[in-house]
């Protein structure tokens, strides 16, 4: 009887594969939420990035039509200075290496033009009017 209870009480060096696997289910719990966590961070960073490079590209244009409405410029003569590809009514289109730009002017009376600038990816979004970035805004338009 000595002998067993000797046995029983011995302390074992190493760990059983009982202990094995619970630890590593366990670690696989805590991971696994992690790892989706770091999935969707990527994804979230790809749009963050194609919106700001959208958004970009949306004021350099309402920057270059502003540049335009104070230096005394003639509405009509803006296509020309814009390089614009075409032109339907108000609305101005162009393209660029990753863009299609889309431009609206209004006149609201003799001063003040209404722009819009619209970016989309592409001919699908531009189609479905969803764009990645847009402004607007109201310029004193000094010239005629």
């Amino acid at each position: 009887m000595k002998k067993m209870l000797v046995l029983f009480t011995q302390e074992e060096s190493g760990r059983t594969l009982i202990e094995i696997i619970a630890s590593i289910v366990l670690l696989s719990i805590i991971a696994i939420p992690f790892a989706g966590m770091f999935v969707q961070s990527s994804k979230s960073i790809n749009v963050s990035d194609e919106i700001i490079n959208a958004t970009y590209v949306a004021q350099t244009e309402m920057e270059k039509i502003y540049q335009l409405s104070s230096e005394n410029n003639n509405f009509h003569d803006l296509i020309s200075k814009l390089d614009y590809d075409e032109r339907f009514e108000n609305d101005f289109y162009k393209e660029t290496e990753k863009y299609l730009i889309k431009s609206n002017l209004t006149r609201k009376n003799n001063e003040l033009v209404q722009v819009l600038v619209k970016v989309f990816e592409d001919e699908a979004a531009l189609d479905a009017e969803r764009p990645a970035a847009q402004m607007e805004s109201i310029y004193l338009w000094e010239g005629n």
